[in-house]
């Protein structure tokens, strides 16, 4: 019994030991230094400017994170900086994160000719893709089989009236046709 008794006293003392140099020596916080937290920047508008292709929107902030999404390219979207450098976070709706593009293929000019030279006389007008839950497909022809690209829920692209019911010419630059989309999930802003 007292073999139990020393035992348990040794313990209770370690214990004690233990929690007072913890207190003893712990650093206390500089009250000059409080890091409060920073409320995430807005989601800004960006024109994606890759030369050739679509920007891929990957799952991660990493070149080999999954691609999830493209964009094409003269699209409008928004975007803010993400904590890993070279990254922006992309959101189709200008709130919540999506997913990530790559900060080279982002320009902050806006400005775009929409003077549109397809087919159909008139100017390409801004559109919001209002799609349910998944992309808008571009089509190579209005009622086309053949998928071009995809357009995701919220981007903002040019497009107008192409001369086929229910579909509108769609182009990546605001001056040329790249395709076709259904006019159903096109809302002009």
């Amino acid at each position: 019994m007292k073999k139990q008794k020393k035992l348990i006293l040794g313990i209770s003392a370690l214990v004690v030991a233990g929690v007072g140099a913890y207190l003893i020596f712990r650093k206390k916080p500089n009250r000059g230094s409080i890091i409060t937290p920073q409320k995430p920047s807005e989601f800004q508008k960006f024109r994606v400017s890759t030369q050739t292709s679509n920007l891929n929107v990957r799952s991660a902030p990493s070149a080999s994170g999954s691609t999830i999404a493209s964009l094409p390219k003269g699209s409008i979207i928004f975007a803010r900086e993400s904590s890993t450098s070279g990254w922006y976070e992309y959101s189709q709706d200008g709130i919540n994160v999506t997913g990530y593009v790559s900060k080279l293929y982002l320009s902050s000019d806006l400005s775009g000719s929409n003077s549109g030279s397809g087919s159909t006389s008139g100017s390409y007008s801004k559109y919001k893709v209002t799609t349910i839950s998944s992309n808008l497909n571009v089509r190579d022809t209005p009622n086309g089989i053949t998928i071009i690209t995809s357009l995701p829920k919220g981007a903002i692209v040019w497009a107008k009236p192409s001369g086929t019911s229910g579909w509108f010419e769609y182009s990546a630059d605001g001056k040329t046709t790249t395709g076709y989309v259904s006019e159903t999930y096109l809302q002009l802003i």
